[in-house]
């Protein structure tokens, strides 16, 4: 018998259970929201079932942990990629359950067999994939926590203006800036999850259970009906987990009057077919709505100040000019005679590969092998962007015509090992770590690269020596540290990773220190709450040139709204 465990990203937060036993059929848990879901969860591995040995720890927004592993992830992210969107998706491109390799998914499924009877995985993406994963699974029910859409869109909202501030001076595209250039993409999110969960449970309604947020909650019979409907003999009398705290039911009206008329009556209809489908919900399901606290004259002085600055920043600009538009094609790349050029050119436009198929893409990576068979840069560099377009076993190809080239390019096997960890070729992924760290054994990047492998299989305990070995090599270096700091996280050897970070050469205000360290205090100290993460975004950007940094980013937002 296994299980699988999903949770569809903040606003869906669906969280997928499944389990698959010979005889028996039964069902997945699904939910939406993240504390509810993860406290699901950890009541679930209190009860007898194993959660995976690589999760993704806790932080500020989740303080008790996502428990998703990273093997399950890593295939559901390359999926969307594939299909050339990520967990924002809201029906802007094709439905991304076809891009899913269901191969890579059957060998996952048969490596977490492996490791254990019963087992649990939960992921935020699978919410768009729940058919892809019901055939490969065969037999299978599911169990589902709904969260009403405010509150979701609340949630999405708060989260990203933390992210917004942290990483004042960085690049923003990447933490959610979408949510500032179109305030109705949280809600259209959840529309677009939930109708494909809504179209599910109409398809294989033998194999749902539905509860809501709040139901779950306020019902202490949860394990008992999972029991029942799964004959699977679970620890009923396990304490729930539940902490009324961790859930944040309120939203504001405003989140609801940012939304057109005609979406807010969407989103109103979808919500109340899904009651229709709950087996457990509380009696009242109405939105939880609270008038909007108005903005104090500290927060108005400086939003002032930040308009100055966006508008001096914004007249230095200079003026856009169009860009040609240019076709290119796989013959684009193969008419380019100069090494240094063609390997900018496949950095530049490798994206144009997620347009073509395996088949028609494996001929072209033959001819570049068979005309650059002795150039190391131009196969590296082509296995590097077969890689970003999630084209794992062309990249292998490439990348082992360039070990032959230059067999003590020791990074070349790290880059082949991850290859293959991703297509779940275990022992061949462990013989090509452990080959490039017999060529450079003082490279500190090669422990952690290894270290990293080897947990997901074997567990923490056997590869702390292999994090500390790295910091010893290179104590300063921020990436080693935050490692190390991590694998004495999931230790629970939290005041050591504090020292460590206390004690480092490396940049404290960097955005990525500041959130270890509070992910440790976090742990350490419960009550390190919401409070304190308010003042630590105020120390960080209490400096001069704070709203200068802050407009560079939001140059790109034009929404009086936002």
């Amino acid at each position: 018998m296994y299980l699988v465990f999903n949770e569809a990203q903040n606003l869906i937060e669906a969280a997928l259970i499944h389990w698959r036993i010979k005889i028996i059929k039964s069902p997945i848990l699904t939910g939406f929201h993240r504390s509810a879901t993860s406290a699901l969860v950890n009541w679930l591995y209190d009860a007898g079932l194993s959660m995976g040995s690589c999760l993704i720890p806790g932080h500020i927004f989740n303080t008790k942990g996502y428990l998703e592993d990273l093997g399950c992830v890593h295939i559901h992210d390359n999926a969307l990629r594939r299909a050339g969107t990520n967990w924002q998706f809201h029906d802007d491109v094709e439905m991304p359950g076809a891009a899913l390799n269901e191969r890579f998914l059957e060998q996952y499924i048969v490596h977490r067999n492996e490791l254990s009877a019963s087992w649990c995985v939960k992921d935020p993406r699978i919410v768009l994939l729940l058919e892809q994963w019901a055939e490969v699974l065969q037999e299978n029910g599911h169990f589902f926590i709904l969260r009403y859409w405010s509150g979701c869109v609340k949630f999405l909202l708060n989260r990203h203006s933390r992210e917004v501030a942290y990483q004042v001076g960085s690049r923003l595209e990447q933490y959610g800036l979408g949510f500032w250039q179109q305030p109705s993409l949280a809600a259209r999110l959840w529309l677009s999850y939930n109708k494909r969960f809504m179209s599910f449970i109409a398809k294989f309604p033998a194999r749902c259970t539905v509860i809501t947020q709040r139901g779950l909650v306020q019902n202490q019979d949860v394990l008992s009906l999972l029991s029942y409907r799964t004959q699977i003999n679970l620890q009923e009398a396990t304490p729930s987990p539940f902490e009324a705290s961790l859930f944040q039911d309120q939203a504001s009206t405003s989140v609801r009057d940012i939304l057109i008329n005609n979406l807010v009556t969407e989103l109103y209809e979808l919500w109340a077919q899904l009651l229709t489908k709950c087996d457990v919900r509380s009696d009242s399901e109405t939105p939880n709505y609270v008038a909007p606290v108005a903005p104090s004259a500290v927060f108005l002085k400086n939003l002032r100040q930040c308009q100055g600055a966006f508008l001096v920043s914004s007249a230095a600009l200079p003026s856009a000019k169009p860009e040609r538009r240019v076709e290119i094609t796989l013959d684009s790349f193969l008419a380019i005679e100069k090494l240094a050029e063609l390997s900018s050119y496949f950095n530049q436009h490798g994206d144009v590969f997620k347009q073509f198929d395996e088949h028609d893409l494996g001929g072209f990576v033959q001819q570049v092998i068979n005309k650059f068979y002795c150039h190391f840069n131009v196969l590296a560099v082509l296995g590097a962007v077969l890689k970003r377009a999630n084209f794992f076993e062309l990249a292998i190809k490439s990348y082992e015509h360039a070990i032959v080239i230059k067999p003590e390019h020791a990074a070349s096997y790290v880059q082949l090992a991850d290859f293959f960890d991703l297509l779940i070729k275990v022992d061949l992924a462990r013989f090509v770590y452990e080959k490039a760290l017999s060529k450079q054994l003082n490279n500190a990047f090669f422990h952690i690269a290894l270290a990293k492998f080897k947990q997901k299989y074997s567990g923490l305990a056997a590869v702390m020596s292999n994090f500390e070995k790295a910091y010893l090599l290179d104590a300063d270096n921020k990436n080693t540290l935050l490692a190390y700091c991590n694998a004495l996280y999931e230790a629970g050897d939290i005041q050591s990773a504090l020292n460590l970070i206390n004690d480092s050469g490396v940049d404290k205000d960097d955005p990525n220190v500041i959130r270890m360290r509070q992910q440790l205090l976090l742990k350490q100290d419960p009550a390190f709450d919401r409070l304190t993460d308010i003042e630590l975004i105020r120390d960080h950007l209490n400096h001069e040139s704070r709203f200068g940094e802050l407009t560079i980013n939001f140059q790109l937002v034009d929404l009086a709204i936002a």
